[in-house]
């Protein structure tokens, strides 16, 4: 009877373990390689932590190999220190992606690397960044706004397309080139400097423009063309008769009165003319 009861006590707990592996599977915790010294983890909550040294490798289009078998369920992404850069396609379609974290360490986002995530509004990208691939955000339907550091020196077909969310752009290098027309969607506002290939990019679109204050931190809106107003033509009517100056308000200021008041004066005796 002992023997039974230990045997039952055995496979209820195996049962239990069982069902509790079960279950984690089932909720997305798992962990990898995605790069020759890149490591990934992914959360019970969906928070994707992206830990080791160098890129994360380019992926196929809407791959479900290492991370990406769990696209749907990584809400969150967390790229650690060492990490260098974004390869193509690592991030693109994943549906529950909300906001991704990136270290200074970041020098590249390749193409399509987050790209047709329709949730994801929350990522701030590193000062140090150096190249943005085409078509990196495209259809990033809630992304609002974007800074673009001082380290991009050219931006690529559709880097921003179909982000009908997106209000701002800002250009933090004065010539950045910007290799094609369609880089931003119609309706953003482009903010950069005075004189600037991005100001150039926005009245070339048709685009709103800002400017941008040479310290990087203000934005300031650009002051409407305003029409310049005529200078007003002086006329001999409106020269004092006493001095021959133009008085302003000639003759209803106080100047203006007591010159008139005094020529009107010397004429009553016949002393002007």
């Amino acid at each position: 009877m002992k023997l039974i009861k230990k045997s039952f006590a055995v496979l209820l707990t195996l049962a239990i373990l069982l069902s509790l592996t079960g279950a984690a599977s089932a909720m997305g915790l798992a962990e990898g390689t995605c790069g020759l010294h890149a490591t990934w983890e992914l959360s019970f909550a969906g928070g994707l932590t992206i830990a080791g040294n160098g890129d994360i490798k380019a992926y196929a289009p809407k791959s479900s190999v290492d991370f990406r078998k769990y696209s749907a369920q990584i809400k969150s992404v967390m790229m650690k220190d060492g990490i260098t850069g974004v390869g193509a396609y690592a991030f693109q379609s994943m549906t529950a992606l909300t906001s991704v974290k990136m270290t200074d360490n970041v020098l590249t986002i390749d193409r399509y690397a987050f790209a047709d995530c329709p949730v994801l509004s929350d990522i701030t990208l590193p000062s140090t960044l150096l190249f943005i691939g085409a078509n990196a955000f495209s259809n990033c339907t809630s992304l609002k706004s974007a800074v673009i550091p001082a380290g991009i020196t050219n931006l690529y077909a559709k880097t921003f397309a179909g982000c009908t969310a997106l209000k701002t752009v800002e250009i933090r290098n004065k010539n950045c080139v910007f290799a094609t027309n369609d880089i931003l969607p119609q309706g953003v506002t482009v903010v950069g400097y005075t004189g600037s290939t991005a100001q150039y990019y926005a009245q070339k679109n048709g685009m709103a423009f800002q400017v941008l204050s040479e310290t990087g931190t203000e934005q300031t809106t650009q002051p409407a063309t305003q029409p310049t107003s005529g200078t007003a033509t002086t006329t001999d009517a409106g020269k004092c008769p006493l001095c021959g100056q133009t008085h302003e308000g000639f003759p209803d200021s106080l100047i203006g009165g007591v010159h008139s008041f005094i020529y009107w004066l010397l004429m009553l005796f016949g002393m002007r003319s």
